[in-house]
């Protein structure tokens, strides 16, 4: 971990020497980057949600970066319910994702320079952040995905089982022969992750 923090500070400090980002912007990701490597180093440090952070950043910079070159957005808004996983590092999640689709971005083929040099420009990142408490004005947009996670969450894959008939409702009118989702099964062991993609037919 301590030598991936040290390559992104790196990244991120290369970026901004040819970029024009807002004042403040780049000092803010490096403190949340350095709080963040401090922060795994207490006794008490919660290295599975962390853990949780870096592969679910890692998943929605994958996302970006297709979106992206498929639809060519203007705007890209990462919409979440309440978490820990952006509590934690002050949002430090939506900086981790960004400079990694930034550098799968830079990965471009040198025929297409011109595209990598616009990045900054377009698309624009926004990630409104849910209130602490009381009511959270973005609940329309993340109930049905939270609906659908849900379900995920509860199937037992080995049996291809759930635990309640509501679920199978889900399955089966929404997620079977899906053209607009993709359900992506992560195991990790050790120093390992695993994925498979999961079909329903």
């Amino acid at each position: 971990m301590e030598a991936f923090f040290g390559g992104f500070e790196e990244f991120v400090q290369a970026i901004n020497e040819s970029s024009s980002f807002k004042p403040g912007y780049i000092d803010g990701v490096l403190r949340r980057a350095r709080e963040m490597r401090e922060s795994l180093k207490a006794k008490s440090a919660n290295l599975q949600l962390s853990r949780q952070i870096f592969l679910v950043a890692t998943f929605a910079s994958v996302v970006f970066y297709y979106l992206n070159k498929v639809k060519s957005p203007s705007h890209i808004a990462w919409v979440s319910d309440r978490d820990a996983l952006i509590d934690r590092g002050d949002g430090f999640i939506y900086d981790l994702s960004y400079f990694m689709f930034l550098a799968e971005h830079m990965r471009a083929p040198q025929g297409k320079q011109a595209e990598r040099s616009t990045v900054m420009d377009k698309p624009h990142f926004i990630y409104p952040i849910p209130p602490k408490s009381g009511i959270n004005d973005h609940d329309v947009l993340v109930r049905i995905p939270d609906y659908l996670a849900g379900t995920l969450a509860d199937l037992d894959i080995s049996a291809n089982e759930f635990s309640k008939d509501k679920y199978y409702t889900v399955l089966e009118h929404a997620l079977v022969n899906s053209r607009n989702h993709a359900i992506i099964h992560v195991r990790g062991g050790g120093q390992d992750i695993y994925t498979r993609r999961l079909v329903y037919r």
